[in-house]
């Protein structure tokens, strides 16, 4: 599989045009048609009429989250594509604490476990044991469906993070509990503003 064949792949698998390649590649923005030169050009590259830069093959690479040294030198005996999620930062499974989100760090994941809606926290703390221990990596899902007893990756008021079990009461979440019995839950409060992921897997203890 050469570079065309992956971008085209991708572009179908994210049920991409040919024209929305082009508004990420030059930043056309989306109440804008798309120029006549950038459509002919983009043709021109997946026809291989064109050689791709290399700046527009990292600027896909980067929106893919794939491996920008396998795009460019694939071929059909390496392995299938990698994608990467980012790495957002710590949640603390004790006491919660503020957000790291400036840890960028990307960790490569296979094909069907990516998706848009999906990152990944460093687990910190004891009381999600046994299931989830200090330094664990967990895969969260923005888009996935957080029902009671769910276990969630929450923000409390855009300060407090942290992993938790989600416990509803007449349809609204009210509290969080640890799933070690040595740590107390958190009740909320009729005014706090969380944001929830649903914990899909544990990936490692690094």
């Amino acid at each position: 599989m050469d570079s065309i064949e992956i971008i085209k792949s991708l572009l179908e698998k994210e049920k991409m045009k040919n024209t929305d390649l082009a508004r990420i590649l030059f930043d056309i923005p989306k109440n804008e048609a798309v120029p006549a030169k950038y459509r002919v050009r983009i043709s021109d590259y997946l026809n291989g009429k064109a050689n791709i830069p290399i700046e527009i093959l990292k600027k896909i690479a980067n929106y893919f989250n794939i491996d920008f040294n396998y795009l460019i030198n694939s071929n059909d005996n390496v392995m299938p594509l990698t994608r990467f999620l980012p790495i957002i930062g710590e949640a603390s499974c004790g006491v919660p604490t503020h957000q790291f989100f400036e840890d960028r760090e990307m960790y490569p994941v296979s094909e069907d476990m990516y998706r848009n809606s999906r990152y990944i926290v460093r687990a910190v703390g004891n009381s999600m044991l046994p299931k989830i221990k200090q330094g664990d990596l967990v895969l969260c899902d923005t888009e996935a469906q957080v029902d009671n007893n769910s276990i969630i990756h929450y923000t409390i008021n855009g300060e407090e993070s942290g992993i938790k079990k989600a416990v509803y009461k007449d349809g609204k979440l009210f509290m969080l509990m640890p799933l070690n019995p040595d740590y107390p839950p958190i009740m909320l409060g009729e005014n706090d503003e969380v944001v929830t992921a649903k914990c899909i897997k544990v990936i490692s203890d690094l």
